[in-house]
């Protein structure tokens, strides 16, 4: 909120008598103009700044009096819009329709979180359908079990971990076969699902989510460049769902983990909220 400055005439008498009858209505007239800057933020996963940008752009030119900003995060991005008004309340209810619109253009990607983090959207929606989950995973080297182990109360969620960063670990920690690993290779789909599915065996939980990849900065080929991460997410007695964590050139070896962790998140969020295929 701003400053207001209110300057009489010097001379003392003349501003004491100016003041006393003046200065009451001037603050009581700026008083009922006051209005406080508010903001909302919402999060997205799996959904790219470009496409994005043409749908705030419009909410840009349809709400002229609120101010869109475009925040890409590793794997997620936020939107966020700010403006006047008298209150929060009113606020809210002055901008719902930019809520609405965005639910409309991107309905299964957006998720809800009070920090901004999709492990934490994931931790929320698995307790409150009373759910677990185990992971098992490679080229991420324990950063998605790190990640959701920073929420206090995990344990109500989380039940097991395996970093099985070896193929031999791979076979026997999580019963991959050796025979599949030597035709498809470590960084395949059809490795992840086993690894997924391995973790049923290990523990009871409800939901598997495993990857496999390259971080580099070496390992890469051409058939798997560096960045190739596969990942699996399963749900016990259901489909495994298998997908590729998008990638481009150019990235470090600490992006692609963090990318990899957010964007598997994203995808076990999009499959425990909507029950979709959560890699489309």
């Amino acid at each position: 909120m701003g400053k207001s400055i209110v300057a009489f005439p010097g001379v003392p008498y003349e501003l004491e008598a100016l003041a006393q009858e003046y200065l009451p209505k001037l603050i009581e007239e700026r008083r009922s103009k006051i209005e406080s800057i508010f903001a909302r933020e919402m999060h997205f996963c799996h959904a790219r700044e470009d496409l994005l940008a043409p749908v705030v752009s419009g909410l840009n030119m349809a709400f002229p009096k609120l101010e869109f900003g475009i925040y890409p995060k590793v794997g997620t991005v936020s939107v966020t819009f700010r403006g006047e008004s008298t209150t929060k309340e009113a606020f809210h209810q002055e901008t719902q329709e930019v809520i609405e619109t965005l639910y409309d253009q991107f309905p299964t990607l957006i998720y809800p979180s009070q920090h901004g983090t999709v492990v934490e959207a994931v931790f929320s929606e698995l307790r409150s359908c009373k759910k677990t989950l185990a992971l098992a995973e490679s080229c991420t080297g324990g950063e998605m079990a790190a990640a959701i182990t920073k929420i206090p109360g995990a344990s109500d969620v989380f039940l097991l971990g395996i970093v099985s960063y070896s193929n031999d670990a791979k076979h026997k920690h999580l019963n991959v076969s050796n025979a599949t690993m030597e035709k498809y290779g470590a960084v395949s789909e059809q490795v992840v699902v086993e690894m997924a599915k391995g973790l049923f065996t290990s523990s009871k939980a409800d939901f598997a989510m495993a990857v496999s990849g390259i971080a580099g900065p070496d390992g890469g080929s051409p058939e798997r460049p560096i960045g190739t991460v596969w990942g699996a997410i399963a749900e016990r007695g259901g489909k495994v769902y298998t997908g590729l964590v998008p990638a481009r050139l150019g990235m470090t070896r600490d992006f692609i983990i963090k990318k990899s962790t957010n964007y598997m998140f994203g995808a076990l969020w999009r499959k425990i909220a909507y029950d979709i295929i959560p890699f489309t």
